[in-house]
């Protein structure tokens, strides 16, 4: 077994080798958050981690430039794992029969056609919440996750990821806090302003 599968690694050429390094690797995390994700939907109370500190802060311009063209957050982490799992694969794939260069062509055209494809996904699923039956005054009180960093002193928004109604939605957060509150960390909402905004505070 361990010689056939060295074998077949060293069939690979140095540029396959390293896309299927990533491409494992992003489906990998894809994977791990997907599980996670259906864990943390079990209960009110529940949040998940992705166990990937402050990475998800790669979706700096979420609500800014490219990344909220036509309303798409196309820089999210979850855009960029499928970027580089679906390209990656396709990339690997077609450099069996393909130069590598064609190869490296067509998984970047593919890869991006699946980040956008992941950021109308989840742009859907953000509306049909918002269109739902949920209720954000029911957050008050609960416990969630922040998964983009929130600004001190409401110096800015960041993002809030909470179970309410028995339904994951992720929605805008300022805090009161003088001290930024870092991505992965629970906090307990407090307050909501208006029909989209929660004031967090750390969970003590």
């Amino acid at each position: 077994m361990f010689l056939s599968v060295s074998s077949w690694w060293n069939s690979n050429t140095e540029f396959q080798r390293v896309l299927f390094i990533i491409a494992a690797a992003a489906t990998l995390v894809m994977i791990v958050q997907i599980i996670l994700m259906i864990i943390g939907m079990g209960g009110d109370d529940t949040s998940f981690d992705y166990d990937g500190g402050d990475l998800d802060d790669v979706d700096l311009a979420n609500d800014e430039g490219i990344s909220s063209a036509a309303g798409l957050r196309v820089l999210s982490l979850r855009s960029a794992l499928a970027f580089l799992a679906v390209g990656g694969w396709m990339a690997y794939t077609m450099a069996f029969v393909l130069p590598w260069w064609a190869a490296l062509l067509i998984g970047l055209a593919v890869g991006a056609a699946a980040a956008v494809g992941v950021a109308f996904l989840l742009k859907s699923i953000m509306k049909l919440q918002s269109n739902g039956n949920i209720a954000l005054k029911n957050a008050l009180g609960k416990v969630g996750e922040v998964y983009l960093t929130v600004p001190a002193s409401r110096k800015g928004m960041g993002k809030v990821n909470v179970v309410i109604q028995d339904t994951l939605i992720e929605r805008d957060a300022i805090t009161d806090c003088e001290e930024p509150i870092k991505t992965g960390s629970q906090v307990k909402i407090t307050d909501v302003i208006g029909e989209s905004t929660l004031v967090v505070e750390p969970l003590k």
